[in-house]
């Protein structure tokens, strides 16, 4: 008896399927950020740009999810409550090194630029002022995730910021 012509098809699909490529991951990103309709907003722009992001409120719980979630990248706030950006930066700085960090601010009691700078000492990758533009936070994203991956193909040294303060600040 003759095979009908769907199974023909379907067997081939079925190879295909089996000789792809596996389907890509999404980047992870942790979201650390005490505004919750800026973190809304950001988480947005995010997962409409394919990334899975991992939301946090302050540093505490974004230290939580990465004891139990693998991390591509962090976007954080500095001025937060409980326990902020810089202290945040240190703790994953002694963690991963290698972890591309973007912190931004909108300032606080002082003008942005001084935490971004404090957070560009203590080993943040990127900074971005508040208000941040989505086309500029994705665009940086974007080109921070593919220098990531380019450097663990390679095995390329931390970056020099990260080495640096990484002895000077352990524990």
């Amino acid at each position: 008896m003759n095979a009908p012509a769907n199974d023909a098809s379907s067997r081939e699909a079925q190879r295909a399927a089996v000789h792809a490529d596996p389907p890509a991951m999404n980047a992870q990103i942790l979201l650390i950020e005490d505004d919750g309709a800026l973190r809304n907003l950001l988480e947005t722009v995010l997962k409409s740009a394919s990334y899975d992001v991992w939301p946090a409120p302050q540093g505490r719980e974004a230290m939580k999810i990465l004891d139990v979630v693998v991390i591509d990248l962090i976007v954080t706030d500095i001025v937060m409550p409980e326990q902020d950006g810089i202290e945040t930066i240190l703790q994953v700085r002694r963690l991963q090194p290698r972890l591309p960090i973007i912190a931004m601010s909108g300032g606080g009691q002082v003008v942005p630029e001084q935490y971004l700078r404090m957070a560009k000492v203590v080993g943040a990758t990127r900074l971005l002022a508040n208000p941040v533009q989505p086309a500029d936070l994705r665009k940086l994203l974007d080109g921070l995730l593919a220098n990531s991956i380019a450097a663990s193909d390679d095995g390329a040294e931390e970056n020099s910021t990260s080495a640096a303060f990484r002895g000077v600040f352990a524990a």
